[in-house]
């Protein structure tokens, strides 16, 4: 593994015009441990993935292949779509059933292998297809891992089985309760004048009274 000193990590955090909190923030230690590496102090070599990922450091192809570099793009690929569910750490380790916020904080950084039932975990959670972790760290000797993006490791990459019935059973309720309140929230923002007798006509709709498409038709030529 290539060394990193303490003058490339400081030159390209500025380059990127990160503060030494924000860099920490990103590896998950202190301000004071990024000052101490910019200083000379020694790197652990489990923060060499993250750091150089992070900044964009040059790497060599033993960075770019094998199973330290699969498990770094898993775990960078974890953390974006854990964010773009807008769990914290904890949150989902609680969620996906992991017990432990450390592990999903090990498992992004790529420090940690998982066990195979840990990994299927953090596959249903994440949306992620059964076994996909196992079969790219298999791979990785031969995977180029920067090549592995996100649509290759979601599960749903077609319409379930079932047409509209399909998708909608596949969305778990709550989180499908709250795109319609959503939803109905900015349709309603939206509605200038509302329509008249509108509680009407939906209430004919729910008792299946064919005579309100009359009065929307109606409605509408008006």
């Amino acid at each position: 593994m290539e060394q990193i000193t303490g003058s490339q990590i400081k030159a390209a955090r500025e380059r990127k015009r990160l503060t030494q909190q924000e860099l920490a923030d990103e590896l998950g230690v202190s301000s004071r441990t990024v000052g101490s590496w910019e200083r000379g102090d020694s790197i652990p070599r489990n923060r060499y993935g993250a750091i150089v990922d992070l900044l964009d450091l040059e790497e060599s192809r033993g960075r770019e292949y094998g199973r330290d570099a699969m498990a770094r793009r898993l775990g960078r690929l974890a953390k974006q779509r854990r964010e773009e569910l807008g769990h914290g750490q904890r949150t989902f380790a609680v969620q996906a059933n992991i017990g432990s916020d450390r592990t999903v904080k090990d498992f992004e950084f790529g420090e940690r292998t998982v066990s195979p039932v840990v990994a299927r975990k953090f596959e249903k959670a994440l949306g992620w297809k059964a076994g996909i972790i196992d079969d790219l760290m298999r791979d990785a000797d031969k995977r180029r891992a920067s090549m592995v993006e996100m649509e290759e490791l979601d599960a749903f990459d077609s319409a379930p089985a079932g047409g509209l019935l399909g998708v909608l059973q596949a969305i778990p309720t709550a989180a499908l309760l709250e795109e319609v309140i959503r939803r109905l929230g900015s349709l309603q923002a939206g509605v200038v004048t509302p329509a008249p007798n509108s509680q009407d006509l939906y209430g004919m709709a729910a008792n299946s009274d064919p005579s309100h498409l009359e009065r929307l038709a109606e409605e509408e030529d008006n």
